[in-house]
């Protein structure tokens, strides 16, 4: 079977990128080890990924959670793209309702940050909840499959091998051929694409370590 484009992994990635993928003509597949959201057993695998059993908190703000120049992107562009995430999160369920907007109160708990040398650093947050989060991840899912896109759950991707045109992909369910892929397998496949990248030439870039603390902050806050 050949594909336009196959994601490995349907987690955040891998369900965004199918998301834009979607508004094209391209065929596209989804590959996953996993479940479907509502028949999952496992924390780390199946469509959703990780994400699918946390409390669901976004954070919507590009000055935490990485540098934008790293992926060749302006805060500015960085902030748009955030918008539209939180845009098709909201159209599938989500709370309407952010946290972290109390104004008052977060200048001054910046101010007392300064005070103590630290750099406070807010971010308006969206909290979907537990219950909630799995059953956006399961519209998100059927909507996907709505506008075309395929998926193979309960699949894993064992080798991909580079051909004259496009790649190999050797799964747990036969061979399947694509013109491009995008490899989102998670935490869970890491080491597992350290392999591939090593076996198709593609040498890894490591990006800085953060070390944070846990602070608790009052409810109105966030």
């Amino acid at each position: 079977m050949t594909y336009d484009v196959a994601i490995i992994g349907a987690g955040s990635a891998g369900l965004f990128a199918a998301l834009e993928l979607a508004r094209t003509d391209l065929r596209v597949v989804i590959i996953e080890g996993g479940k479907a959201p509502k028949e999952r057993v496992s924390i780390t695998s199946g469509v959703g990924g990780g994400g699918t059993f946390s409390d669901g908190k976004l954070n919507l703000s590009s000055k935490i959670g990485g540098n934008p120049q790293a992926i060749g992107c302006s805060s500015s562009e960085l902030d748009a793209l955030i918008e539209q995430v939180d845009a098709e999160f909201t159209r599938c369920g989500a709370p309407a309702q952010y946290s972290g907007e109390n104004a008052d109160a977060l200048i001054h708990l910046k101010q007392m940050a300064s005070q103590a040398g630290i750099e406070f650093i807010a971010a308006r947050q969206r909290h979907i909840g537990t219950v909630t989060i799995r059953e956006v991840i399961d519209t998100l899912y059927h909507d996907l499959l709505n506008r075309g896109i395929e998926f193979r759950l309960e699949t894993k991707v064992q080798a991909i091998a580079s051909e004259d045109v496009g790649f190999r992909l050797d799964t747990s369910n036969g061979s399947i051929h694509a013109k491009v892929v995008i490899a989102a397998p998670g935490r869970v496949g890491a080491y597992w694409l350290r392999e591939q990248a090593r076996n198709l030439g593609v040498g890894p870039a490591f990006g800085p370590l953060d070390i944070g603390v846990r602070v608790e902050f009052p409810a109105e806050l966030y």
